[in-house]
């Protein structure tokens, strides 16, 4: 007599496999959705930084806060992933250099992206030395 069918052995093999798979796949599913994340923090400092020089050019000097630029910026970044905030470079003369800061919102998503929580540029693009090059990337 011939069943048709998978015996149980078969089926725990392809359960094992489809497990191992999914084992390796995810976390690196993870790490890309949180890469693409971080462009959504890229055009958003260069929203703020483009807002600064507009800044300079009418009034003579970068604002210390978003709330001080003229042209209206969000507090945060498109998808809200990231909090954003500018200022003027400490050691500089009043209003003279300024810095943009993309912060991973600690109750979002991209809190879990810990080699790219806080993505800082300052004035003329010179990166932070704290924010690791693959955060630009």
């Amino acid at each position: 007599m011939h069943t048709r069918g998978f015996t149980l052995i078969e089926l725990a093999v392809t359960v094992a496999i489809v497990g191992i798979l999914a084992a390796v796949a995810l976390p690196a599913y993870q790490q890309y959705v949180q890469k693409a994340r971080r462009a959504d923090a890229l055009s958003a400092i260069t929203r703020v930084q483009q807002a600064q020089v507009r800044e300079r050019g009418f009034n003579h000097h970068y604002a210390a806060s978003l709330a001080g630029l003229s042209t209206p910026v969000p507090e945060r970044s498109e998808n809200g992933d990231y909090l954003l905030s500018t200022g003027v470079l400490a050691g500089q003369s009043a209003g003279s250099a300024f810095w943009v800061e993309a912060r991973a919102d600690v109750s979002g998503a991209q809190a879990a992206d810990s080699a790219c929580r806080v993505i800082r540029l300052e004035q003329v693009g010179t990166r932070s030395v704290r924010t690791p090059e693959a955060c630009w990337r």
